[in-house]
């Protein structure tokens, strides 16, 4: 998954608008930079490899603090989205990371039965789990198939 882009839907969540809403790939990156500020070559080295490449250079911004961007967002919540917005991807949070967040301490994923209810903490745990044995594809009969087809029309109605 793109933690990068997760940080974005985090950070739009809040803000209930895109948070970097550039027109071009040029304008986008003119937008990060406006916000986060524009990283330092030791920061982002592949950033001005590929600038450099393209006879570009990166956009000169001071750093705006998100909190100041996104005020009604806890600082567990700006922790997590300055770790999703590295611009280096190598140096950025890990998915797995993210659910072990202090801003997703206490948070439960209710499922359809009490022994599936977990922590987000081990839900790739569970999945990782679930992909080692996979379910057996089961055949239906025909009319299961239409029973089912009927449940769902009868839902949409």
């Amino acid at each position: 998954m793109d933690v990068f882009a997760f940080g974005c839907v985090l950070a739009e969540l809040y803000l209930l608008k895109p948070i970097f809403c550039g027109n071009s790939s040029i304008d986008q990156l003119s937008k990060i930079c406006s916000i986060l500020g524009t990283p330092t070559q030791k920061e982002w080295p592949e950033g001005y490899k590929l600038a450099a490449s393209q006879k570009m250079s990166l956009p000169q911004f001071s750093a705006i603090p998100l909190s100041t961007i996104i005020p009604n967002c806890s600082s567990e919540g700006i922790d997590l989205l300055n770790e999703c917005f590295k611009f280096d991807q190598t140096k950025r949070i890990t998915m797995a990371q993210v659910l072990s967040h202090p801003y997703f301490k206490g948070v439960e994923v209710k499922m359809k039965s009490k022994e599936e209810d977990m922590r987000v903490e081990n839900m790739f745990e569970k999945l990782d789990r679930k992909k080692e044995s996979p379910p057996k594809k089961k055949d239906i009969s025909d009319e299961e198939f239409d029973s089912l087809l009927n449940g769902i029309s009868k839902a949409s109605e």
